[in-house]
């Protein structure tokens, strides 16, 4: 009988994490979502150049945060 009451006390507290794990894959991006965070990573980074070679730092070092924040894993932003 302390077997049946023990899994029963296991099942109800995986219960909650079994929820959070469907919750959570439903809110990864899209495809289309993440295609485009690229594109607007690209166009910040594009921009941020541009601003490096007009020697504006102030401005490219604000287009290069916000590029971060939109993807902080980005491989384009980090070279």
């Amino acid at each position: 009988m302390c077997v049946s009451v023990a899994r029963r006390r296991h099942r109800r507290l995986l219960r909650p994490y079994e929820i959070v794990q469907h919750s959570t894959s439903e809110l990864e991006p899209s495809t289309q979502e993440l295609e485009e965070r690229r594109c607007q990573v690209t166009s910040l980074i594009n921009e941020v150049d541009r601003l490096r070679e007009a020697k504006k730092f102030k401005e490219a070092a604000i287009k290069y945060k916000a590029a971060l924040q939109i993807d902080p894993n980005s491989l384009l932003a980090h070279n």
